[in-house]
């Protein structure tokens, strides 16, 4: 299974976007995890992330959205987990997965969850994935032939080993 960590250095970058358009070109069976919940949604007594529940609902998986996050609070979770029982209950998360693709989403920023291990970096080393790094669209001044200055405003990313 191909474990791909998805980060941006800032909130709103478009990692799920990026997702949602990887996971249907590649047309392979795939997984999602968010770890670390950053946009809560509760219904019915149940805490979910929204990203999680937008994949969820795009592609009709079968998996509960609650079930693809530890959780949203930083107190809460370093209550739960110490480092070796949020290991633990990381892989069992990709274990379940047991797809082609595994996107595991970061938080809103690249270092968003490193006092719980949760941030990008913990992550591709605790599931033993490559990582992406999901930069905003941007203007980009390019010199054309014809010597002016014209902008293209573009959406780029970076694809690193981990």
């Amino acid at each position: 299974m191909d474990r791909i960590i998805m980060t941006s250095m800032n909130r709103g970058a478009g990692k799920t976007s990026l997702i949602i358009g990887l996971a249907k070109s590649l047309k392979k069976s795939f997984g999602y995890l968010k770890p670390l919940g950053d946009r809560m949604i509760y219904r019915e007594k149940k805490l979910w992330d929204y990203d999680a529940d937008l994949i969820t609902r795009i592609f009709g998986m079968k998996e509960e959205p609650e079930l693809l996050t530890l959780g949203f609070e930083h107190s809460k979770l370093r209550y739960m987990y110490d480092d070796e029982g949020r290991k633990k209950k990381l892989q069992e998360m990709v274990t379940h997965a047991n797809k082609d693709i595994l996107f595991v989403e970061g938080g809103g920023k690249m270092r968003f969850g490193v006092s719980l291990g949760l941030d990008a970096f913990s992550l591709a080393r605790d599931v033993g994935g490559s990582w992406s790094l999901s930069l905003r669209a941007m203007k980009i001044p390019c010199w054309t032939m014809r010597s002016f200055l014209r902008d293209i405003s573009t959406p780029l990313s970076l694809f690193l080993r981990g």
